[in-house]
């Protein structure tokens, strides 16, 4: 897997993976997003490389971690405060890149991430309106679920919205709620979604199937003690 250098970040990788994976949370903001932006700073990011930092296996890059303040609107001290490991140098390198960096992003960089940002709430709001209660949820089944519905149009959806928009003279609020009219009589993606549902549900019967296998030798074990 493709690492940038090192950069002396202080040693501090687990504790600005945990603050990062404490802010994403209380922001609601999912793994792509963080990745879609980080790409409109010219950083080859993806998902799992969010997760990665944020379970310490993947170290930042100042400029990195620099572009992840920008982005959350936060200090370098705010992901290293809780370290005692966190050098001053460390801290001040990371803080000049931060503040070196324009006031405001190249125009096509926030046109880009403003459109990830809009085409992720419109996927979540025509998901959860086309499928109601059968929607699985969780980011694995919605990436599958969203591909079929490009593959259909051969577009995103933020795309085919605008288009429909346009070409039809109406609101995107119109536009919106004829393609959740349309995805919730679509077979194809209906039947991906039981599929996701059920797949869940078994996974969650074994899951337990295993916990009161276990439970029951414990039990034993615990009465052999005893006796």
């Amino acid at each position: 897997m493709n690492r940038p250098a090192r950069d002396s970040t202080g040693g501090v990788d687990a504790l600005i993976g945990a603050k990062l994976r404490a802010m994403r949370g209380e922001r609601g903001v999912t793994q792509s997003s963080i990745a879609d932006t980080m790409r409109a700073f010219d950083h080859n990011w993806a998902p799992a490389t969010v997760a990665g930092v944020e379970t310490g296996r993947r170290n930042l890059s100042l400029g990195e971690l620099a572009d992840l303040c920008r982005i959350l609107n936060v200090t370098v001290q705010t992901f290293v405060s809780d370290s005692a490991t966190a050098d001053t140098d460390t801290r001040a390198r990371a803080e000049a890149l931060v503040y070196r960096r324009p006031t405001e992003a190249p125009p096509e960089r926030v046109a880009a991430s403003d459109r990830a940002r809009r085409l992720e709430r419109l996927e979540h709001i025509v998901l959860e309106s086309a499928l109601g209660p059968d929607d699985p949820g969780g980011e694995e089944a919605d990436r599958d679920l969203l591909a079929i519905i490009s593959a259909h149009y051969g577009r995103d959806l933020l795309a085919e919205r605008d288009q429909r928009a346009r070409a039809t003279s109406t609101s995107k609020a119109w536009a919106t709620r004829a393609i959740i009219d349309e995805l919730a009589n679509m077979p194809e993606l209906r039947d991906a979604a039981q599929a996701w549902s059920d797949f869940r549900y078994e996974r969650a019967v074994e899951d337990h199937q295993a916990w009161q296998g276990q439970r029951a030798e414990d039990l034993a074990r615990e009465i052999g003690e005893v006796e």
